[in-house]
């Protein structure tokens, strides 16, 4: 958990807000933060009675599950769009990097 006073974002789900502070550009924070949120809700729709804490456990197992065919399905990943911009921006960090 990140101090408070260091956070970059702060975020809340669940009744809970939680400070986060990452290494990777706001939008994905942002992108992350939506589709996990998307996740709870929809799991919340169907699970009336689930507590927050079934209901976030549901959620990382959906989303690890979703995860996990990805990268066995390796070939299904169509590096076109954000992906491939996503790819070129690190691509060029990296290569400033070795040229200082």
């Amino acid at each position: 958990m990140v101090p408070p006073d260091e956070a970059k974002k702060r975020f809340s789900l669940l009744d809970t807000t939680i400070p986060v502070k990452t290494t990777d550009d706001d939008e994905l924070a942002e992108e992350a933060f939506q589709r996990v949120k998307d996740n709870v809700q929809s799991i919340k729709k169907r699970t009336h009675k689930a507590s927050k804490k079934q209901v976030a456990l549901l959620t990382a197992l959906n989303l690890a599950g979703k995860l996990i065919k990805l990268e066995d399905d390796s070939t299904s990943i169509d590096l076109s769009g954000k992906t491939f911009n996503r790819i070129k921006k690190i691509k060029n960090e990296i290569e400033a990097t070795r040229s200082k």
